[in-house]
């Protein structure tokens, strides 16, 4: 289907390449050879470029030149910009007759590098139709001769014939036939590796961040955020979702670099606007709607279940995300586009089907990377990974793509999410034994439901989350209550970070090194035997009074801290409230230093974040520590006074690299640059002595 969500990307495409141009055969290596782009575009793709190609004019042989002058002429028929700046060679000028744009520039050196030297935007007209074809040449006269020179060597290119160059043109081609997914032409032409996306973090340009955000709940906005934060380790879910939604037409390729008519023709490695996009669809695994499909297919549906979803959707040529989940060995995300039967034997087991699969880390068809499986006895084998289904999980098996699609960049949709709700605990991974309880209201264990790390009926599933390559960076816990507080307990204390996902909110935790955590759908976090750091967060769109909520609590030095949500505000309890940073996003950031071991925080009347403790005992939070509209610049302490501590601990940031939380770093700095340096620290020490 056609898709007119890019409309005016133009900034995209300046850095578009052609993948239809050509160098001219007599090209002298001891000379200058121009080429303009040799563009095929279908009626579609044109559509999808508003009628408007960029076409560039390119130095492909250079010996070294200083000047040049020449022409470029367009088919009448067309209306065309130029675009001079911030090419390869930019230092001149361009001035247009009628259907010829004369571009002249000199430089005080040879330029002897190869690139772009001109593009025009050229508006192609709106009753083209297939077999037009729009010459764009070389002028070699107009106001004057042409001229190609270096004075360095003393050459004239044009005089002594070491000028070539290739005409382009924009030509108008037939629709492909639509035909079944095939390698080659529906997948990317690079492999899921960090060499590839060269990057240490999953990197998105701010504008599709923007979209992103402004397209989801807050809670799944923390989780996304959290996703994209963490070292690149893969982006296996967002190639696979994109090569879907590229082969049904909803991605097109012609509007991410002119003359692609397919996937695959998109250069390797990816641009930046590439790495975003698989990047924005990498990161959609955490709405709420495909954690909870995920979290339905992982506990809720048997593997003879899952292979009759995958056949089925297979019977009419859909490709198919289909997903591996497995405990210790990771996760992974590919597309199966056919299956085939046949007898199939795999570690001594036959097998009758055979799912060819589009694997984004191994871009060719290989035997041992596709799925085997058995009609008669639901079970499966994956021998190129060693997973097979006495061992592992099949995720999430859809060829749903108004599912995949949602809150998605390429014209995203909306959708129900499933019921039941399942909550989901996901964390790092753990070392040691550990226990996972259903709790009442006062942290007393209920009940230790069985957690499973194989395939099997009751308890609570746990198996590795799909945010990286193969390799476990998170494990997840499908929980079988929804609605009932969990507490996760540990054998020995060591580092956590666990996300509690609720129907009605999200719950964070982050410790350098604790005992064991509780969490409860009304919106309260509790961390115990804490030691050095920790964070508490709490976002929601529904809880504390049905307000948008986002809450990050940073603390130290506390054996227990809890944040708990009530009526108009929040609860934070710790047996130490000192240096204790509050970022509520909207609201500000504030810090403070208190003897109480409550605090209450809320919103005031104005908007502003505000810190309050009960002095006189009888319930009620009347006395302010702190609000988010008065800060104190330089108050390192948080104790609300500028003092020579205030100096030390800042040097002890700068020299020692003592960590400072997000309200201490706001408040160090003095000059507002957005960074902690000695000059701050400077600005601090004059500001405590009162020196101008």
């Amino acid at each position: 289907m056609m898709k007119r969500f890019f409309a005016g990307l133009t900034a995209l495409l300046l850095c578009a390449s052609c993948s239809g141009y050509t160098a001219h055969a007599q090209g002298t290596k001891d000379g200058i050879s121009l080429a303009i782009d040799r563009i095929t575009l279908t009626m579609d793709e044109l559509a999808a470029l508003d009628h408007t190609v960029p076409v560039h004019v390119r130095v492909t042989e250079n010996s070294g030149f200083d000047a040049a002058e020449f022409g470029i002429h367009v088919d009448e028929r067309c209306r065309f910009d130029k675009d001079i700046k911030w090419l390869d060679f930019d230092d001149g000028y361009a001035s247009s007759n009628g259907a010829i744009l004369w571009r002249a520039l000199a430089n005080h050196e040879d330029w002897n590098q190869t690139g772009t030297i001109l593009r025009l935007n050229l508006e192609i007209p709106q009753d083209a139709q297939v077999g037009d074809v729009f010459p764009v040449t070389y002028c070699d006269k107009l106001y004057r001769s042409h001229l190609w020179s270096s004075i360095s060597s003393d050459k004239n290119y044009t005089d002594a014939g070491q000028l070539s160059w290739t005409n382009g043109y924009v030509e108008i081609i037939e629709t492909p036939e639509k035909s079944s997914f095939s390698l080659g032409k529906d997948d990317w032409s690079f492999c899921n590796s960090v060499e590839n996306f060269k990057a240490t973090g999953y990197t998105i340009n701010n504008s599709f961040y923007q979209r992103l955000s402004a397209s989801l709940s807050g809670p799944e906005r923390t989780r996304v955020l959290s996703a994209l934060s963490k070292p690149w380790g893969g982006a296996c879910y967002g190639m696979a979702v994109t090569s879907m939604l590229a082969y049904d037409g909803q991605m097109i390729p012609a509007q991410w670099q002119v003359g692609a008519h397919s996937l695959h023709d998109l250069n390797a490695p990816p641009s930046d606007e590439i790495q975003s996009l698989i990047h924005y669809y990498y990161a959609l695994q955490k709405t709420d709607i495909i954690q909870q499909t995920m979290t339905e297919f992982a506990y809720l549906k048997t593997e003879a279940e899952k292979l009759e979803i995958l056949d089925d959707c297979l019977s009419d040529g859909s490709p198919t995300l289909l997903t591996y989940l497995d405990y210790e060995w990771g996760a992974h995300a590919v597309v199966a586009y056919d299956v085939v039967s046949g007898h199939f034997v795999h570690s001594g087991n036959a097998y009758d089907r055979k799912v060819l699969v589009y694997d984004s880390n191994h871009p060719e068809l290989l035997d041992e990377y596709c799925l085997y499986f058995s009609t008669a006895t639901g079970e499966w084998a994956l021998p190129g990974y060693g997973l097979h289904s006495s061992g592992s999980f099949l995720g999430m098996v859809t060829d749903d793509l108004m599912l995949l699609n949602y809150a998605g960049y390429l014209d995203g949709t909306d959708y129900i999410p499933p019921t039941p709700y399942i909550s989901l605990l996901t964390s790092a991974p753990l070392d040691g034994s550990y226990t996972i309880s259903i709790t009442d209201q006062n942290g007393n264990v209920l009940s230790q439901p069985q957690i499973h790390t194989k395939p099997a009926d009751g308890g609570i599933k746990a198996y590795a989350s799909l945010t990286g390559a193969q390799g476990v960076q998170e494990i997840s816990f499908a929980l079988p209550e929804a609605q009932r507080s969990y507490a996760l307990e540990l054998a020995q204390p060591q580092a956590l970070e666990l996300t509690m996902n609720y129907e009605d909110c999200l719950l964070m935790l982050t410790a350098d090194s604790a005992n064991g955590a509780a969490f409860s759908p009304d919106g309260a976090v509790q961390l115990h035997g804490a030691q050095d750091g920790y964070s508490l967060l709490f976002s929601s769109d529904t809880l504390c009074d049905a307000q948008e909520w986002y809450l990050h609590i940073e603390g130290q030095d506390a054996s227990t801290a809890e944040l708990t949500c009530t009526d108009g505000g929040f609860l934070l309890t710790a047996d130490n409230l000192t240096r204790i940073s509050v970022d509520a996003e909207h609201s500000g950031i504030l810090g403070f230093s208190t003897d109480a071991q409550t605090v209450f925080l809320s919103r005031a009347e104005n908007g502003a974040l505000t810190a309050a403790v009960d002095t006189d005992g009888d319930g009620s939070y009347e006395t302010c520590l702190a609000d988010s509209t008065h800060l104190l610049t330089g108050d390192v302490t948080l104790d609300g006074t500028l003092t020579m501590t205030d100096v030390i601990l800042l040097s002890q940031n700068l020299y020692c690299g003592e960590k400072l939380n997000t309200a201490q770093t706001a408040f160090s700095d003095m000059d507002g640059d957005g960074t902690i340096t000695a000059a701050d620290q400077l600005r601090m020490l004059h500001s405590l002595l009162g020196v101008q």
